[in-house]
Order: structure tokens, then sequence, then C-alpha cells
């Protein structure tokens, strides 16, 4: 059972996920952001009371991503028997970056003059690989099987106004206003 984030997520929407994983169990019950839910659209309270009502139960594993973890409260993160493991991935160096984008372009391209371009914008591992197949749609809307530079550059350049368009949407969401920012 997977869990994204949204608006619409809601303390009923959290309360049917984890009945539904209970009723698949053996099941894995995955929370994507959970950062941006809890105290938004989700409660705490409600929350850690299915987070306790689940370490009673077997065969449900409950996985969930969060953007930045110091926004959640110690009674989510630090007690045990709620999340019991934590993994930190920090975003790419250059080295890193290199490693992955030469995992998804192989050959086809100077992978070191890109890396180093991705890192600089702050690129995390989801851009570099949207950066893989927006060039890729690009490539194949020309009717080749591999992106040439042309076809990268538009996809950084893509990528670079999204990811722009992405944090102004987010800035203005963090300072509660409901204006909102269409992304096509």
């Amino acid at each position: 059972v997977t869990v994204l984030s949204s608006s619409q997520t809601t303390d009923d929407v959290i309360t049917e996920a984890f009945e539904y994983a209970q009723e698949q169990s053996p099941g894995l019950l995955y929370i994507e952001d959970l950062d941006s839910l809890l105290g938004s659209t989700v409660s705490y309270s409600h929350f850690l009371n299915l987070m306790d009502g689940v370490s009673a139960k077997d065969g449900i594993v409950v996985i969930a991503t969060s953007n930045d973890l110091s926004k959640l409260r110690e009674s989510v993160t630090d007690r045990p028997s709620r999340f019991d493991r934590k993994w930190e991935i920090p975003p790419p160096d250059k080295q890193m970056a290199s490693k992955y984008l030469k995992h998804w372009f192989g050959r086809k391209i100077n992978i070191d003059e890109l890396s180093t371009h991705g890192v600089e914008q702050g690129f995390s591992y989801a851009y570099l690989k949207e950066l893989y197949l927006t060039s890729m749609f690009h490539a194949l809307a020309a009717n080749r099987k591999s992106p040439n530079k042309n076809d990268i550059e538009k996809a950084m350049g893509q990528l670079l106004h999204d990811k722009k368009i992405a944090h102004e949407f987010f800035e203005t969401q963090s300072k509660g206003s409901n204006e909102s920012i269409g992304i096509i």
C-alpha cells in the first residue's frame, strides 16, 4: 500500500491505508513525504495511534520518506517500535552523480561534463534520472535511439525551469498562501 503526500490525504485516508495493509498482511505500507503530511492534513495523534496499533500486529512493515527529518516530532522519529531504522540519502556529489548518470546514459554522452552541471544545480538522484528520461523523449521525438548533446541541454533547461516552479510553489505553501502554481 502506498500513501502519497497530497492535500487530499486526511486522517481517514491514512486509516484506510493502515486497515487495507492489515487485511493484506503480510504487507508493506509505504508513506511518501511524511514530513509534509503530519501536522498539515494528518494529525500527529491520529498517526501515532495507528503506528502504535501496527506494532501490536504482525505482518506489516511501515516505511516512510521525509525530505526533512527535523520537521518531524521526536514522538515519531525517536520512539522504539515506530520507525526503528533511519537512513539518510544525501544529494549526490560530483563522483556519485557521474556514476549514476553513467548507469542511465552508458557511453552515449560525456557524463563528466553533465554531472558537474547537475550537481551545481542541486540535482537529486530523481532529477538526474529525469534528465535521462527527458533527454530520451527528445531523442525519440526526433527518431533517434539515443540523446545527443542538444537533447540533454533541452532536458536540462526544462528541469531547471520545473525545479524553479516547484521551489516557488513550496515557498508559497510554507508561507500559508492559498495560491497555487500549475505544472504541466
